[in-house]
């Protein structure tokens, strides 16, 4: 499954787009190319992802900016676009009556895919997600895990060219989670696919390109390895005695307290100069990235 496209293809672009509710600025000027593989879009609640999520979907109009597919500005042609996207939410309360294969065949028909095309995807899907087994089974039946490949899936219906995941694994147990971002790395040949979470983790080691929002701007993007990089010289371990640990934490932004036998390790980040501690300078992480835009007084 899946139409090859050409290497650096833009799949997806957005210009400028923008949107208001009432004073409050969601998404102000946000622009970005989309070509194949994972994206990752971080940020507080409030920075502007799922503004950014309906406005791709197209459930919410823009204020302002154009969107292109395939090099075409959408407008005039939104039911082609529409149907090149799926959508997996992070909500698993669905039909907990359905078997597994009849909610695959029920979204088949909410999308308007022909029986004889849902015949012959619906099989291969449950095969992808590991579901062949349990697709005769009640979904109320099913595991955090088992409900969420099964959503993946039914994203997958008519073989979208992008792909949309809220929080993809929240709520599951740290083999689940390996196993879905397993699974979407496998997804993702000749796909965009967007995931918006919370848990840096999720996208760290299978993002092509991670995008940080704040206050529905882009704040920075790039690899995880060339973020972490774009804040060397911020990161510091200290050793202290535990008696000196609380005011440490009121002096700085600490990401990490690891406790020794006498002492406590602090990992800590600061924009500007090096902790008046001793301490010494480590390598960043991704998560230390999101906490140095993100966290207070940092």
């Amino acid at each position: 499954m899946g139409e090859r496209r050409a290497m650096g293809e833009i799949i997806l672009e957005l210009r400028n787009a923008t949107k208001r509710y009432g004073d409050i600025l969601a998404l102000d000027h946000f622009s970005y190319q989309f070509e194949e593989g994972v994206y990752g879009l971080l940020g507080p609640n409030g920075a502007g992802k799922s503004t950014l999520m309906k406005g791709i979907t197209w459930n919410i109009a823009m204020d302002e900016g154009e969107l292109f597919f395939l090099g075409e500005k959408i407008q005039g042609y939104r039911k082609k676009y529409i149907g090149s996207i799926g959508y997996m939410p992070q909500q698993q309360r669905i039909y907990d009556t359905f078997t597994g294969v009849r909610f695959l065949y029920y979204m088949a028909a909410l999308k308007g895919i022909p029986k004889a095309t849902a015949n012959k995807q619906i099989p291969e899907l449950l095969q992808r997600v590991n579901l062949v087994e349990e697709s005769r089974r009640r979904m109320e039946t099913y595991s955090g895990g088992m409900k969420q490949r099964l959503l993946i899936a039914q994203a997958l219906l008519g073989d979208p060219a992008i792909l949309l995941m809220d929080e993809p694994t929240a709520g599951l147990d740290p083999k689940e989670r390996v196993h879905i971002r397993n699974l979407i790395s496998e997804i993702a040949r000749n796909k965009v696919v967007l995931i918006a979470t919370h848990v840096v983790s999720d996208v760290e080691y299978i993002s092509k390109e991670i995008l940080l929002l704040r206050k529905g701007k882009l704040a920075c993007s790039g690899s995880a390895a060339s973020l972490s990089a774009s804040i060397q010289g911020s990161v510091f371990e200290a050793r202290l005695p535990k008696e000196e640990m609380e005011r440490a934490m009121k002096e700085y932004r600490v990401a990490a307290v690891t406790p020794e036998e006498d002492n406590v390790r602090l990992r800590i980040l600061r924009k500007e100069g090096m902790p008046d501690l001793p301490c010494e300078g480590v390598h960043p992480t991704l998560e230390d990235v999101y906490l140095y835009h993100f966290g207070e007084n940092a």
